[in-house]
């Protein structure tokens, strides 16, 4: 299995202008100067045979950063499907605690037998920690017995554009 984040901007935003050779300023315009820098994100789940598994995370931007508010709970519940795990973030980006509930909730119910899960080497998901809790649920310790394996594999840092799976064949 391969996983990623991938981040998508409320308001897509360029660094290429047309404008003159030796102009001082380039003025542009947006429709809000926030939803250029932040975003939502999705962390897919990628099996080596192609199949996305379920539940994707999405990870929408919440004020607060901890949960949503009543009347966005209420329409996150009404909205997605069992197919996607919902959570936020202050900024709409993945911090370790949604990491783990990554792990709990998506890539956790996918293990079965011997797994390798590779990951990019974002510190966010290659945390010690966070890796301990992933061979606590899976039995990794076990010497012997029906519990699933998972090898976890790091993918060098610079690496990912050219090697990673998600990276090079889905997000492109």
């Amino acid at each position: 299995m391969n996983t990623d984040q991938s981040p998508f901007y409320y308001e897509l935003r360029t660094t290429q202008t047309l404008d003159f050779i030796g102009e001082n300023k380039t003025y542009l315009t947006v429709g809000s100067e926030s939803r250029t820098t932040h975003s939502y994100t999705i962390q897919p789940i990628a099996t080596a045979d192609g199949h996305l598994l379920a539940p994707l995370l999405i990870c929408f931007q919440e004020t607060t950063g901890n949960e949503f508010g009543p009347i966005v709970a209420q329409r996150v519940q009404e909205n997605f499907s069992e197919n996607v795990f919902v959570t936020c973030s202050k900024s709409g980006k993945l911090t370790q605690k949604q990491v783990k509930k990554w792990i709990t909730h998506c890539f956790l119910p996918n293990v079965s037998g011997e797994t390798l899960l590779l990951l990019d080497s974002w510190s966010g998901q290659t945390e010690v920690s966070l890796q301990r809790m992933i061979q606590d649920h899976t039995g990794n310790d076990a010497k012997a017995g029906d519990d699933p394996q998972v090898l976890i594999k790091v993918i060098p840092p610079k690496t990912p554009p050219i090697c990673q799976p998600l990276d090079v064949y889905f997000f492109r």
